[in-house]
């Protein structure tokens, strides 16, 4: 059997289509980037440090600039798209196209109330190295946990979904 995840996407997709990895890459640093007019720069440098942690200590792991980002369950899609404030974006059935051995799964919650707090540096730093090295495997069969999974090849859409 096929494993099936969900999708937020902005483009409207038709059955079948194929996402590649690598998109999430391209939104942080032509929008977020440091010759950027837009985006949050605590953004930016959020993700820098996360790809810095990643290629120093868990080099095997696969690059967040260079991946596909689903959810594993409609429960957690819909969390999601609540959280992140992406109303505007289409909902997808998903499978994934190709090897997903080097998958990783993360808690897409894991740095809030960093930003706020007056040892935010040190709370981001712990905030990266949970989202790097904590395994959130069993929480998988949990429908409403905060996961993303970051997939190393492309997904075909099955069907678009209302949320």
């Amino acid at each position: 059997m096929t494993q099936e995840y969900y999708h937020l996407c902005g483009a409207l997709l038709g059955e079948g289509s194929i996402i590649t990895p690598g998109s999430y890459g391209i939104i942080i640093n032509q929008f977020y980037g440091t010759n950027s007019i837009g985006g949050n720069p605590c953004k930016y440098f959020y993700e820098q440090e996360l790809e810095a942690y990643r290629k120093i200590h868990t080099p095997q792991k696969l690059s967040r600039f260079a991946c596909v980002f689903v959810c594993h369950s409609l429960e957690n899609l819909q969390e999601f798209q609540k959280y992140s404030g992406r109303n505007y974006q289409f909902a997808y059935r998903v499978t994934p196209v190709g090897n997903t051995e080097k998958m990783h799964i993360a808690n897409w919650k894991n740095s809030d109330q960093i930003w706020d707090n007056p040892n935010w540096r040190n709370l981001m730093q712990q905030s990266i190295q949970e989202y790097w090295q904590k395994d959130l495997t069993p929480q998988l069969h949990n429908p409403n946990a905060s996961l993303e999974i970051l997939l190393p090849c492309p997904i075909k859409i099955i069907e678009r979904i209302e949320l």
